[in-house]
This record gives structure tokens, C-alpha cells and sequence, in this order.
């Protein structure tokens, strides 16, 4: 071991990995607030009703979000 190497901070994957974590958390969000956002109409303060695209895109999304983050933990970190 030698003293004149500089701290690790981990490897280029835990980075890559919490990048990636950021970036679906914001866009799992996003998609949230745009559902949100169609699904309800302020300006007649009614609701819509639900379709079933509702029942597929809503948890397909977050279905989505948990696989790219399996695959991730499987093939990346795991090596």
C-alpha cells in the first residue's frame, strides 16, 4: 500500500448507478406529475375518468423503472 494515492470515492459503476437512480427517480416524477396533471382539470375542478391506458402506463412505469434498476444491480455491480 502506498501513502501517495489519494482517497477512492468508489468505483466508476456506484457512480454510474447513482446517476442512474437520480435520473429515473426525477423522471418517475415527471411522468407522475403528467398523469396527475391530465387526469384532473383545475380550471372545471373535475376529474376525468380513467381509461385503461391508466391501468397499463401508471404501474408499467414504475414496473419499467424496477427492471432497468434490477438489470443494473445484476449485470453492473455484480460484475
Amino acid at each position: 500500500m502506498s501513502f501517495s494515492t489519494g482517497p477512492t470515492y468508489g468505483s466508476w459503476r456506484h457512480i454510474l448507478g447513482f446517476v442512474l437512480a437520480f435520473v429515473l427517480f426525477l423522471a418517475n416524477l415527471f411522468i407522475l406529475a403528467m398523469w396527475l396533471m391530465s387526469f384532473w382539470d383545475p380550471s372545471t375542478d373535475t376529474y376525468r375518468s380513467i381509461h385503461w391506458l391508466d391501468f397499463v402506463l401508471m404501474p408499467g412505469t414504475f414496473l419499467l423503472t424496477f427492471g432497468i434498476i434490477k438489470l443494473y444491480v445484476r449485470f453492473i455491480v455484480r460484475d
